[in-house]
């Protein structure tokens, strides 16, 4: 049975929360995002998925909140995402990045051995059903530029300042 758990996520300094969900088969997290775990699911073209609050994330979102992104990181060893053995390698070193660590397409390239695979990172990235989990927001270009982001530039750099502010 596939179910969703849904929760709202604080970023200090933003004046508000955001939906926050992710979509479980079992212990197996098959995507995440900000929107509803409805929402999510229509993505994915799911039908009868149920609303069910999963211990993992909650308390991953209650941790990430904290400032700390540890649980976000024990969830990523249950993520199911199929891509390129290059997707999958990019995904493995996204969610091994610390909590408030910003690198550029340019050093993911080269942490995956591949320095000329830029563009196909940034399409990796682009890629990753796994927000939060697989840190992609935490990827910028070269010459500092927040870059595109699957919620939006704003959320990035949100994302990134109160990542910034804990992780000082």
């Amino acid at each position: 049975m596939i179910s969703f758990s849904e929760h709202q996520l604080k970023l200090r300094d933003s004046g508000g929360s955001r939906v926050f969900s992710g979509l479980f088969e079992d212990t197996k997290l098959l995507a995440s995002g900000f929107e509803s775990g409805q929402s999510l699911a229509a993505k994915f073209a799911l039908d009868g998925v149920v609303k069910s609050q999963n211990a993992a994330l909650t308390s991953a979102v209650e941790s990430f909140e904290a400032g700390d992104a540890s649980g976000f990181s024990k969830l990523a060893k249950n993520v199911i995402q199929d891509g390129t053995d290059l997707q999958v390698e990019a995904w493995k070193v996204l969610s091994e990045l610390e909590f408030g660590e910003v690198i550029t397409y340019t050093e993911l390239a080269n942490r995956v051995a591949r320095p000329k695979a830029v563009r196909s990172l940034a399409s990796a990235c682009k890629k990753n059903n796994h927000i939060l989990i697989i840190g992609c927001h935490r990827v910028v270009k070269k010459n500092g530029l927040i870059g595109k982001y699957a919620y939006g530039p704003e959320l990035k750099t949100e994302l990134l300042d109160f990542e910034s502010s804990l992780a000082d």
